[in-house]
């Protein structure tokens, strides 16, 4: 499940850096089960606490998961605005607001691969 809230005032995060790992899955949001792509981010040195979880939900999570496939060098750069969720088992950011920071050439190839998934997936349940 996907932890409800708006930007609280003293809970924002900011975060600038390259996803290390990530894994995809469905979680549930308002009755629904929506996209996840869970991200390790690196801002930092990880001695000085510069790895982050960050939870992207939605419409988000699909965009960022074409672009993750479409960089060349396995190298995707993030800024991130989100707010802190502390669970009992775990601490991690949930991404209100993601944008890549790509070249031209990727930002294409990733959403013309959007498109043509979403061109199959439209023509599978007509």
């Amino acid at each position: 499940m996907i932890p409800k809230s708006s930007l609280y005032r003293n809970n924002v995060v900011f975060l600038v850096g390259e996803v290390l790992t990530y894994s995809r899955r469905e979680a549930e949001l308002d009755g629904k089960m929506v996209p996840v792509l869970d991200l390790i981010l690196l801002t930092d040195k990880t001695t000085v606490s510069g790895r982050h979880k960050v939870m992207v939900y939605g419409k988000q999570a699909v965009e960022t998961g074409y672009l993750l496939i479409s960089v060349k060098d396995g190298f995707l750069e993030l800024m991130v605005l989100g707010w802190l969720f502390s669970g009992q088992e775990e601490v991690v950011v949930i991404a209100e607001r993601v944008t890549a920071v790509v070249d031209r050439k990727t930002r294409s190839l990733a959403f013309s691969a959007l498109k043509n998934a979403n061109r199959g997936s439209e023509s599978a349940t007509a």
